[in-house]
């Protein structure tokens, strides 16, 4: 479990995600007729999670970068900064419903979750982070988001 001073805001984040997971698949209307039309609430339901989880890791990796007891060296500064802007570029680039954007938290999330499962098998494992890492992943390779975002010749 998540110790320290972001346990319950890590808390509130991972319920606030599960309940937009939950009402995403029940305010999603069934889509009549061709089922490869997905309506304009249903996308925004399976693109809001993702994008917040990502524009949350985003602000919480900036949050740790002014670091008061000097923990980080300067070139991991510059790498956590790094990964926060691919993480806000990719969360714009969902809710722009650009593929780049779903790529790149493809991208992130795998190694997101590699990471997690890394730290797990040495004995630090963050239960509630790779929890919403889960659920991230499993939204974001769901069969609609694929055909949301699939390439323009390969819908066809």
């Amino acid at each position: 479990m998540v110790h320290g001073p972001h346990a319950a805001s890590d808390r509130a984040l991972a319920g606030r995600v599960s309940r937009l997971v939950t009402m995403a698949h029940e305010a999603a209307p069934a889509v009549a007729g061709d089922d490869r039309l997905i309506t304009r609430a249903r996308e925004w339901w399976l693109i809001a999670p993702p994008a917040l989880l990502l524009f949350a890791k985003a602000g919480a990796t900036v949050g740790r970068l002014p670091d008061p007891i000097g923990s980080l060296t300067r070139g991991e500064a510059i790498v956590e900064l790094t990964f926060a802007v691919l993480a806000l570029v990719a969360a714009l680039g969902l809710l722009a419903r650009r593929r780049i954007g779903w790529l790149l938290a493809l991208t992130i999330v795998g190694w997101d979750l590699a990471l997690g499962i890394v730290l797990w098998w040495r004995g630090m494992p963050n239960y509630l982070t790779l929890a919403l890492l889960v659920l991230t992943a499993a939204l974001i390779t769901s069969k609609d988001m694929r055909r949301l975002f699939a390439r323009r010749d390969d819908a066809e």
